[in-house]
C-alpha cells in the first residue's frame, strides 16, 4: 500500500461503514418478482457516489444543544382544540393515534461487499435469530439502491413488517466454519434476478470499535425510510471475500480505484418509515389498541399475521413483536416520545428514541391552525439526527402530521407526511405515511 492509498484510506476509514446502511433500504417500491420479468440486459444508471458520502461523522447534535433545541419558544406553544372537552373527537378512538412509525434494527455481525456487477452494486449478509432459530439473510441492492431482503423464510413479508422494503423467499445454503477469532462462511442462493450467488467471507473477530459511526445513508431506501446509523464496530483488515454470479466472478469494487469495499461491521440502523395500517378499539378488555397492517386496499411488501394488540402501561402504549418492543408515551393523548427495543439487544439504552420538545396534538381532536415541535433522534444513546414536526387538522376530514428532519443532510433529504382519516369501518383510524419531496 503506497502513501497515497494509506492516506486516503485513512479519510474514508469507514469506507464500507455507509454502505452498511443499506440493510433494510430501498429506493423504490417494487415487487421482487418483477426484477425477473426485466430483459437481463436491462440494467439500471450507475449511480456516481461521492467521497463525502464515505467519510465517519459524529453526533449531530451535544447532549446541550439537543436540549436548547427542544426548549426553543416557537415549538412549546399549547394546542389550540376546538373543544376543551377531550370527549369532543372528530377521529373516535378509545386509545390516542399512532402518528409515526418507528424501526430500529441491530446486526452484530455484517457483511458487507460491493461489486462491479453491472447490476447490483451492493451486497449485505447477516446472521438473524427469527422465531428462536439462527438463519442468514441476503441483502442485495442494485446500481439504484433498489435492494431486496432474501431469506429462507416462508412468510418472509410478516418479518419486521414495520419496514416495508422487498422480500424475496429463496433457499440460502450455509457453510459456516467461524472460531471464536474468524468469521468464517460461504453462502449458497438466488437472488432476485434468479442468479445463482456463491459468497465467501472471511475477517477477524472481534470487530474493532468505530469512532465517528454516524454517516450517510447514500441514495438507498429514500422513498421508504428515514434512516439514521450507528456503526459501533467496523473491521476492514484482514478480510477475504469473494463474490460470484451464475457461475462467473466479480471483481470487488475499490473506492477511488483503490480501496475495496469489503467490511465486516455491527450496526444499528433506526429511524421513521413509510407506513399503512388501520387503528381500532380491540374486543379484548386487555388491551387499549388493535392494529393490522395494511390498511385495506393498500399495496404493500409487508403485512401482520394477525392485529397486533397494544396495551397501556403507565403513560405508554406497549407493541410487542416477537423480534421488537415499542413503547408510545402520551401526555393528555399527544405523543412526547417513542422508543424501541430490539429482542436480544441490551435494555439501556433502546436501540431508538425519539424526544419531541412538547407533546403532539391528540389527533383524535380537532384543532386550529398548526401545531409545530421540535425532535431529536438519539441511535443507541447517540444524537444522530434532529428537525421539525409541523400538524394541521382538517375538520372532520382528519390529520396531517409532517416529518422534516433537518441534519444531517442524508436525514433532511428524507420528508414524509402522515394522513390519518376515518377507516371504511366506523370505530376505525386508517393511517398512511408517505415520503414528500425534500425542499
Amino acid at each position: 500500500m503506497n502513501a497515497r492509498t494509506r492516506l486516503i484510506s485513512g479519510m474514508l476509514g469507514v469506507s464500507a461503514f455507509a454502505l452498511g446502511a443499506t440493510v433494510w433500504l430501498v429506493g423504490e417500491p417494487s415487487d421482487p418478482e418483477d426484477f425477473k420479468r426485466m430483459p437481463a440486459d436491462t440494467q439500471p444508471p450507475k449511480k456516481v457516489q461521492k467521497i463525502r458520502d464515505y467519510l465517519p461523522h459524529g453526533e449531530a447534535l451535544s447532549p446541550r444543544k439537543l436540549q436548547s433545541w427542544l426548549k426553543e419558544e416557537e415549538s412549546l406553544s399549547p394546542v389550540n382544540y376546538a373543544s376543551p372537552d377531550p370527549a369532543l373527537q372528530s377521529l373516535p378512538l378509545a386509545a390516542p393515534i399512532l402518528p409515526l412509525q418507528v424501526f430500529a434494527v441491530t446486526y452484530d455481525e455484517d457483511i458487507v461487499l460491493e461489486t462491479n456487477h453491472p447490476w447490483w452494486s451492493m451486497h449485505e449478509y447477516a446472521r438473524v435469530q427469527v422465531d428462536g432459530r439462527e438463519i442468514w439473510i441476503a441483502k442485495d441492492s442494485d446500481a439504484t439502491g433498489l435492494q431486496t431482503i432474501t431469506a429462507a423464510l416462508d412468510d418472509i413479508e410478516t418479518w419486521i413488517p414495520e419496514v416495508p422494503v422487498p422480500r424475496l423467499r429463496s433457499d440460502i445454503q450455509v457453510d459456516d466454519r467461524s472460531d471464536p477469532t474468524r468469521l468464517a462462511v460461504a453462502l449458497r442462493y438466488r437472488n432476485p434476478r434468479n442468479e445463482q450467488v456463491e459468497m465467501n467471507f472471511s475477517a477477524p473477530r472481534p470487530i474493532p470499535e468505530n469512532t465517528g459511526p454516524n454517516g450517510s445513508t447514500f441514495n438507498h431506501s429514500q422513498e421508504f425510510v428515514s434512516a439514521l446509523l450507528d456503526i459501533s464496530h467496523k473491521g476492514l483488515g484482514g478480510i477475504d471475500a469473494s463474490l460470484s454470479f451464475d457461475g462467473k466472478p466479480a471483481k470487488i469494487r475499490r473506492v477511488l480505484g483503490l480501496i475495496p469495499v469489503k467490511a465486516l461491521l455491527k450496526q444499528t440502523q433506526a429511524g421513521v418509515a413509510t407506513a399503512s395500517y388501520l387503528l381500532e378499539s380491540p374486543s379484548d378488555a386487555g388491551h387499549s389498541l388493535a392494529l393490522t397492517r395494511p390498511a385495506p386496499g393498500a399495496i404493500w411488501n409487508t403485512r401482520t399475521r394477525t392485529p397486533e394488540l397494544l396495551r397501556l402501561e403507565g403513560d405508554g402504549l406497549v407493541r410487542e413483536t416477537t423480534s421488537h418492543r415499542f413503547i408510545h408515551h402520551f401526555e393528555s393523548g399527544g405523543l412526547t416520545s417513542i422508543q424501541a427495543w430490539q429482542k436480544g439487544q441490551p435494555d439501556s439504552p433502546a436501540q431508538l428514541e425519539v424526544r419531541f420538545s412538547a407533546p403532539l396534538p391528540d389527533f383524535r381532536r380537532s384543532f386550529r391552525g398548526e401545531v409545530l415541535r421540535h425532535f431529536g433522534v438519539l441511535v443507541n444513546g447517540k444524537i444522530q439526527g434532529y428537525g421539525r414536526l409541523l400538524a394541521t387538522h382538517s375538520d372532520g376530514d382528519g390529520a396531517t402530521l409532517k416529518f422534516l428532519p433537518v441534519a444531517p443532510t442524508w436525514f433532511e433529504n428524507r420528508p414524509m407526511e402522515t394522513r390519518m382519516t376515518r377507516g371504511r369501518t366506523p370505530g376505525t383510524i386508517q393511517v398512511r405515511t408517505s415520503r414528500i419531496p425534500a425542499i
